[in-house]
This record gives structure tokens, C-alpha cells and sequence, in this order.
């Protein structure tokens, strides 16, 4: 499912495999048709959330490398969104590369 965030902005909120169909090519599809959605509807960052490796939990080890493998870069780690105990791992895809008069949002 993808949300829509922001202007420049789409968020995968929920993307999940059962195990026994992993490897299979099936999220990679499924990320090809939100980058595929991105581009078409003019979105120039895809962005995720989720568990960071500092939490130790081995299901989600598998989680950050298909999302690396996929194009997503790690941008910063949250203790606020969910809790200190489940620091959340924000990453981002770009999509389009912009101009830099390109931004909707100007520094003034």
C-alpha cells in the first residue's frame, strides 16, 4: 500500500511476503509498481519505515537488505515515531532527480 505524504513524496506503508514466498521475485514486482506509480504520478522520492538493526530482531535483518537491494538508502533512525525499545529505520529511494529550482518549497 502507498500513501501519499507529501507534494515530492510517497510512502510504502506496508509491504509484506510470507516467508515460504520469499525469493520468488514477488516484492520486487510489487516495489517496481510503486516506483512505476511514483513516476507516473510525478513523485521524485519513495520512502519506508522500518525496524532499525539496533533492536536485534533477525526477521528484519531480511527486511533492510531488500529494501537496500531495492535502491533505498538509510536516512535517519527514530526513537519517537514507535518507541525506544522499536527504533524506526526511515529510508528513502529517489525516484527523479530535480533541478535545483526545481523544489515546490523554497528556503527563503
Amino acid at each position: 500500500m502507498i500513501t501519499i505524504k507529501q507534494v515530492e513524496n510517497a510512502d510504502v506503508y506496508n509491504l509484506g511476503i510470507l516467508r515460504e514466498y520469499h525469493r520468488m521475485g514477488i516484492g520486487h514486482g510489487l516495489m517496481e509498481a510503486c516506483v512505476q506509480f511514483c513516476k507516473d504520478h510525478g513523485y521524485r522520492f519513495l520512502t519506508v519505515k522500518t525496524l532499525d538493526e539496533s533492536a536485534v530482531y533477525e526477521p528484519y535483518d531480511g527486511t533492510r537488505a531488500f529494501y537496500r537491494k531495492e535502491g533505498f538508502y538509510p536516512l535517519e533512525v527514530f526513537t519517537c515515531i514507535w518507541d525506544e525499545e522499536n527504533p524506526c529505520l526511515f529510508m528513502i529511494k529517489v525516484i527523479s532527480e530535480g533541478k535545483a529550482d526545481d523544489f515546490r518549497y523554497k528556503m527563503r
